[in-house]
């Protein structure tokens, strides 16, 4: 089931991206950017792998088979400028590495351009809801999909508390 609807989740964003619309974000200037998505060629099977061995959600390399360093709400003028992006495996593999600072069972998946890493604490998810701790230091319940889709429906706002 989670995989289905990573895999739309995916496919709407690319049919976002061949209609060329839009998506506009608030910023806290108080102006309307418009953005839309980037997307690039997915990781390979053996990658897969070995990020399953790490204990990395299933969610997350699905959509990582799709595409390896999805960008969320990327100016189109500028694709330096970006609301999130989905870590590459070379990222998740550099940022993941042992660090005094992080858990060993928190697992940064999602960068927050102005805030920082989203991070999934593996011990406490399970299959469909995962617990996500959040630059903030909020920590929240949400399968992948759901914690996308509101970020996007919110204009990279994060929310307090689960997500239904």
């Amino acid at each position: 089931m989670t995989a289905t609807a990573i895999t739309a989740f995916y496919q709407q964003i690319c049919q976002f991206i061949q209609s060329d619309k839009l998506l506009y974000q608030y910023n806290l200037s108080g102006g309307f950017y418009p953005t839309t998505f980037q997307v690039t060629t997915g990781i390979t099977t053996q990658q897969a792998q070995q990020l399953a061995e790490q204990h990395y959600p299933a969610d997350l390399i699905t959509l990582l088979k799709l595409s390896n360093g999805l960008r969320l709400m990327c100016w189109p003028d500028d694709p330096t400028l970006y609301a999130a992006e989905l870590l590459s495996f070379d990222q998740l593999q550099q940022l993941n590495a042992p660090h005094p600072l992080i858990k060993s069972s928190e697992l940064a998946f999602l960068y927050l351009q102005d805030l920082g890493p989203v991070a999934c604490d593996w011990q406490r998810s399970d299959a469909e809801t995962l617990a996500l701790i959040c630059p903030s230091g909020l920590e929240l319940r949400a399968s992948l999909t759901d914690f996308l889709n509101h970020f996007l429906n919110y204009g990279g706002y994060i929310p307090g508390g689960d997500i239904e």
